[in-house]
């Protein structure tokens, strides 16, 4: 069952098109074989063609490049430390604008028609649509200036209110397996999901991830609103 699911998700991902730019880290290495992350035990990556597909183990399972496939942690040879437990942020106040608002609900932002809220258990989570693109809050979602209507003042500047210093926790509930989230926060992360869970990414150096391809590419080629990169 196992190997049909990677098969499935192979597949998936090859029709996708979910490859790292300039990315090297499958030279050399043959076609269809499975590579291990520097970053977590639980990533690996799937090499088709010289391009890395990133993949996730199921939980309480990590890679292992001896058997070329997902293992109980104590079969597999990865001996990269478990991610750190991130520091605690201070709890964000809940805000007026998510009273009496369904969880995971949008909410227009009334100084900009570019950028809106999610609010997520009484928290009003800031997040912007794509250059050129506005926000229907009774479409709940994005779309061009001739397909959403709109009609606060648009300005040049930053919202008055200040988007959370850290991702909400659920960025990927009711998202597909293997989806792709940009970060709200850092230009240069992005989150894999799988079963609802987010599992973090940073791009390499210098690089930003484009959620318009699903890649890591050079800064000039990304519209990020976070405008930041994670600390060295």
């Amino acid at each position: 069952m196992w190997s049909l699911f990677l098969v499935a998700l192979q597949l998936f991902l090859v029709s996708q098109k979910f490859t790292l730019a300039d990315d090297d880290r499958c030279q050399n290495v043959p076609n269809l074989s499975y590579i291990p992350s520097p970053n977590a035990c639980y990533l690996y990556y799937n090499c088709i063609d010289g391009n890395a597909y990133p993949q996730i183990c199921p939980q309480d399972e990590w890679f292992s490049m001896q058997q070329q496939q997902c293992v109980p942690k104590e079969q597999s040879e990865c001996d990269l430390a478990e991610p750190p437990a991130l520091p605690e942020a201070p709890a964000p106040e809940p805000s007026p604008l998510c009273d009496d608002i369904p969880n995971f609900r949008y909410v227009a932002n009334v100084d900009s028609c570019q950028w809106y809220y999610q609010c997520i258990d009484r928290i009003a989570y800031l997040v912007s649509c794509p250059l050129f693109y506005w926000f229907d809050e009774t479409l709940q979602r994005c779309g061009t200036q001739f397909d959403v209507e709109c009609d606060h003042v648009q300005t040049t500047t930053t919202p008055v209110a200040t988007p959370p210093t850290v991702d909400p926790l659920d960025i990927c509930y009711g998202q597909p397996d293997t989806t792709l989230i940009p970060s709200n926060t850092l230009c240069d992360r992005y989150y894999s999901c799988y079963q609802n869970v987010a599992y973090p990414n940073n791009c390499p150096n210098g690089l930003w991830f484009n959620p318009e391809t699903g890649e890591c590419d050079d800064p000039e080629n990304v519209e990020c609103a976070a405008n930041t990169i994670s600390p060295e």
